[in-house]
């Protein structure tokens, strides 16, 4: 596991963070940390990390594989060698994707917040 799992560890952190700084910013420091409570915790359980997706009903299992730890859920198993290895490029790819665009996201609210700040 040690590479894969340092590495899967590397990618979640990327993405993850990247969901959560233009809530820092968007939000404001008084109500961040419940905002992201509020998307995390749903996110979480509809991505089936509380219970495996394929026991969710057929209409979360769709909205399951549009979600981060979903992706991150399979990249693990993977790693774990409990998972087949097969389509790990597609979760390493929708990782990337949503550090991406979460990224853009936090640099235009800090961009927001900086002009409220300083302008």
């Amino acid at each position: 596991c040690g590479v894969r799992c340092v590495a899967v560890g590397c990618l979640a952190g990327f993405s993850f963070s990247a969901v959560g700084l233009p809530v820092g910013f968007l939000a404001g420091p008084n109500s961040a940390a419940a905002v992201v409570q509020a998307l995390y915790l749903p996110m979480a359980f509809l991505s089936g990390l509380f219970l495996p997706a394929f026991m969710l009903p057929q209409v979360l299992q769709n909205v399951a594989v549009v979600l981060p730890p979903f992706h991150l859920g399979q990249l693990a198993l993977q790693a774990a060698g409990v998972a087949p290895p097969a389509g790990a490029w597609i979760h390493v790819a929708a990782l990337l994707g949503f550090g991406i665009f979460f990224s853009g996201l936090a640099a235009f609210g800090y961009r927001r917040d900086e002009g409220k700040t300083y302008g």
